[in-house]
């Protein structure tokens, strides 16, 4: 895990906002960007924003390593139900998932 899990709900919180924020800016900034220089440069301010995020990466803890064959490890199933009931019994659970289902799942044209 990269938080620990009581802070699962915050880390949670703080990649949907910027995951909205990006869409909502991204291509707002992209046009305005493109009005001041031409294509190459806007390619080239998006080349320096990969490299910028992948210095940002960089700096990330190492993942604990994966169980080993034979360690104790809940099962793919039994993990997959536990969400399921999390979000079955967990109205904000609920309404997030709605959410994504329907904003992004059914509107998204990409």
């Amino acid at each position: 895990m990269l938080v620990d899990q009581e802070d699962v709900p915050g880390a949670n919180a703080l990649l949907g906002f910027g995951t909205n924020v990006s869409l909502a800016l991204g291509p707002a900034v992209a046009g305005l960007l493109a009005t001041l220089r031409d294509v190459h440069g806007v390619l080239l301010i998006s080349a320096f924003t990969f490299l910028f995020s992948a210095a940002l990466l960089r700096r990330l803890p190492p993942l604990p390593p994966a169980p080993e064959a034979g360690e104790e490890s809940t099962p793919f199933w039994a993990s997959t139900r536990a969400g399921l009931v999390f979000l079955v019994t967990h109205p904000t659970a609920r309404a997030v998932a709605g959410y994504n289902l329907g904003a992004r799942g059914f509107c998204h044209r990409g």
